[in-house]
């Protein structure tokens, strides 16, 4: 029998690994609504799921499929933060890498995964302008673009699909998808192109949920059927297929929920282009973090108005504490703060103590107890339009508190949600929680402002003014009258009066 060489196993291995790519076929990969959506040929396509529909695995097939298709191109997935896209699709890309043995080079340190042909499947987040920038002349230019979770993207998401998807999609008239989850505030770009609303006449929309997904493990291998997992995950803890929040997780819809928004926020009432006049007090709250981000927000109050008004509110990647100290410092030398708020976990009061060092600003530790009362106390400020963000300076707590939502424990019990989909996203809200805290807008006293000349309130003031005088004056007499008569009186007796 002859030996094998080296290069006769290679040889061997090698149609293996054609063989094997050879089967890499989408279509006996997906079910049929995930197969119907990736193969539609719409230049942009819209997928509404309900959680647990397999939406991130049929856009990694995509993503896959069209790299092996195409060379020197690439697919180019979008998440609200970099972290956040990784967390949700690269599993799946190593999952089907691994049991295809596809011919490519993942990168775990840049999280690329680039093909033989040259084409690329490239991660990118939209947390900030910084990750914004770096998708801008991305190169290959890519054929597909993934916003994953789009329905619940920070504001600026139609900005960055005119301003920088649209144009790297040009050179090979490419593919935009967007896939997500209804958001409960139904309202947003990816909300609008579902509904085919200006801008998304052309798009191809496609709704399937969890109850179609025929991959589910438990399902696939006959251990409980979609009824009986909806049943017993759901059905069985209380809640009802009328629930708002069981419409959308579970079937997919579009469903308005005021009741389980986190913050009372509405654009209509708490919203406005610049604050008013007057001399105010400035109080900074600070959300520190070192994984996390750096939340930075700005609140002002006078002693005659019982409204306070947020002016800026933002969040930064966490780099050092340096970076925090001197943004806390630029920030005090623009308005001057009365108070400073830390949150004294994740290194805040060595921050604090830092901040006093280098620059002889002292910093409070934030309150932090009792937060689900004082949220609700901060809603009533909101709903009474006591509470007012100016728009331009608050884009990111405007978002929280728009897109935050209550959660709850195992036994029920409320409590206050952290996540907007998926990504961890309270940062800006705990730090305007801080500086409400400690506003004193609650306490101010209205200036008394006098009528105008003239007019009846005018006379109707005088002529209350005159009697109230005349009142003192005869206070007066009579408490001179009544002096009078005791020193007459004790005369009489032979008292001296003194």
């Amino acid at each position: 029998m002859a030996t094998m060489t080296k290069a006769d196993v290679k040889r061997l291995q090698q149609g293996s690994k054609v063989l094997r790519q050879a089967t890499f076929r989408p279509e006996d990969i997906l079910f049929k609504e995930q197969l119907d959506f990736i193969n539609d040929p719409a230049e942009v396509k819209v997928g509404l799921c309900s959680r647990r529909a397999g939406k991130s695995y049929a856009v990694a097939v995509a993503m896959i499929d069209c790299c092996l298709n195409y060379s020197d191109a690439s697919a180019l997935y979008i998440a609200q933060t970099k972290t956040a896209g990784i967390q949700i699709i690269w599993s799946p890309l190593m999952m089907l890498i691994d049991k295809y043995n596809l011919d490519c080079k993942p990168n775990n340190s840049t999280h690329e995964i680039t093909f033989k042909n040259g084409s690329k499947i490239i991660i990118k987040g939209t947390k900030d302008k910084a990750e914004i920038d770096s998708i801008r002349g991305i190169a290959p230019s890519p054929r597909i673009v993934v916003l994953d979770e789009a329905g619940h993207f920070k504001p600026f998401l139609q900005e960055l699909i005119n301003e920088v998807i649209s144009p790297a999609l040009m050179d090979y008239m490419g593919t935009l998808i967007m896939i997500g989850t209804p958001n409960h505030s139904c309202s947003g770009t990816f909300y609008d192109a579902y509904h085919k609303k200006k801008g998304y006449q052309e798009a191809s929309v496609h709704h399937w949920t969890f109850f179609d997904n025929s991959m589910l493990p438990a399902v696939k291998n006959g251990v409980a059927t979609h009824q009986e997992i909806f049943k017993k995950k759901v059905l069985d803890s209380g809640r009802t297929v009328d629930d708002a929040d069981v419409k959308r997780e579970y079937f997919g819809l579009w469903v308005k929920d005021t009741e389980s928004q986190l913050f009372a926020y509405d654009p209509v009432l708490n919203k406005i282009p610049r604050i008013p006049e007057g001399e105010f007090e400035y109080i900074l709250g600070v959300d520190t973090g070192y994984v996390d981000d750096c939340a930075y927000v700005v609140t002002a109050y006078n002693k005659t108005s019982p409204t306070a008004y947020i002016v800026s509110a933002y969040s930064k990647d966490f780099t050092d504490v340096t970076s925090i100290i001197d943004e806390v410092n630029l920030l005090n030398t623009r308005f001057g703060f009365k108070r400073i708020l830390f949150d004294p976990a994740a290194g805040g009061k060595n921050m604090m103590a830092e901040l006093f060092l280098r620059h002889g600003l002292r910093a409070e530790s934030a309150s932090k107890s009792e937060k689900v009362s004082h949220i609700a106390l901060l809603n009533d400020d909101l709903k009474s339009g006591r509470l007012q963000l100016v728009e331009d300076g608050c884009g990111d707590l405007i978002h929280e508190w728009s897109m935050l939502t209550w959660d709850y424990k195992a036994d029920g019990k409320k409590i206050p949600g952290t996540h907007i989909g998926g990504v961890k996203a309270d940062h800006t809200s705990d730090a305007a929680l801080y500086c409400w805290r400690g506003a004193l807008h609650y306490r101010a006293k209205p200036e008394k402002v006098s009528p105008v000349s003239g007019t009846d309130e005018h006379t109707t003031a005088e002529q209350k003014e005159h009697f109230k005088r005349l009142q003192e004056e005869a206070v007066k007499r009579t408490k001179h009258d009544n002096m009078l008569l005791m020193k007459q009186l004790r005369t009489r007796r032979g008292r001296k009066y003194v």
